[in-house]
């Protein structure tokens, strides 16, 4: 069955993060989150964003993809989005989806990197 890697780049974890005053982090806790699927499938990671700052915020999210899988991120709602709006001190609850393409091998991996940018950042 065709794996999945979510990273990030906390100690252990491997999340990309870009940011000003934003957590991250993925349902399933310590990272790389390993997710599997049969090809032809979509993988689901929920994640969310937590904004540290006293103004709201724009993130913009988007992914390294070592296969260039097909991803999407939603909001709450199911809709597509390239970007969240997060208030002060509050918390997003974006979906990352990753669809296992009809021709993945079962050995097949990718990793996937998520960045986020936000808007407010100082570099």
């Amino acid at each position: 069955m065709p794996r999945l890697g979510m990273m990030t780049d906390f100690e252990d974890i491997r999340f990309l993060i870009r940011g000003f005053r934003i957590d991250l982090t993925v349902e399933g806790g310590d990272a790389p989150v390993l997710k599997s699927g049969d090809p032809n499938t979509t993988v689901r990671y929920n994640l969310s964003i937590f904004s540290e700052g006293n103004t709201p915020d724009i993130v913009a999210l988007s992914v390294d993809n070592q296969n260039s899988w097909p991803t999407r991120f939603l909001d709450e709602n199911g809709t597509i989005i390239t970007t969240v709006t997060v208030d002060p001190l509050a918390t997003r609850f974006p979906v990352l989806e990753v669809d296992i393409p009809a021709g993945a091998s079962p050995a097949e991996t990718n990793d996937v990197l998520v960045i986020t940018t936000s808007e407010n950042s100082v570099t």
